[in-house]
C-alpha cells in the first residue's frame, strides 16, 4: 500500500509542476495545507476523495491516471484552456463580488454598461 501511496503522490507531484504550481498554490486551491499536499506527495499519506476531487474539477485531472498511472494525465480539455476558463470564471466571481457591494441603482447602471457593450460587439 505504500508503494501505491508514493506512486499517487509522484504522478501528483508531477502534475502540480506541469501546471507550474508550488505545493502552497496547489494546496490552497485543492482547500487544504501546504503540508498535507507535501505528505500527500511524498507517499505518507493517500489524497482524501475532496482534494482530488477539487483538483479534477478545476483541472480536468484524469482520476484513472492519478490512482493507477492508465491513460492521459487530463481529460476532454488542455490544461492551458482549463486555465484559460478558470481565470474567466475567478474574474466573473470577482465581478459579482464587486457588483455586490454597490446599492441597487449603480448595480443597473453597471448592468446596463455591461449588455451596451455586448450589444455593440455582438
Amino acid at each position: 500500500m505504500e508503494k501505491e501511496f508514493k506512486q499517487i503522490g509522484n504522478r501528483l507531484a508531477l502534475f502540480r509542476k506541469k501546471l507550474g504550481f508550488s505545493q502552497k498554490e496547489l494546496a490552497e486551491l485543492a482547500g487544504v495545507n501546504r503540508v498535507y499536499l507535501a505528505q500527500i506527495e511524498t507517499g505518507r499519506t493517500n489524497p482524501s476523495f475532496n482534494v482530488i476531487y477539487n483538483i479534477y474539477t478545476k483541472y480536468a485531472l484524469s482520476i484513472d491516471w492519478l490512482l493507477s498511472g492508465n491513460g492521459p494525465m487530463t481529460i476532454d480539455q488542455s490544461i492551458e484552456e482549463n486555465n484559460e476558463q478558470i481565470q474567466l470564471l475567478d474574474f466573473q466571481e470577482e465581478f459579482i463580488h464587486k457588483l455586490n457591494l454597490h446599492k441597487n441603482e449603480s448595480q443597473k447602471k453597471i448592468l446596463k454598461a455591461v449588455f451596451d457593450i455586448l450589444e455593440e460587439t455582438t
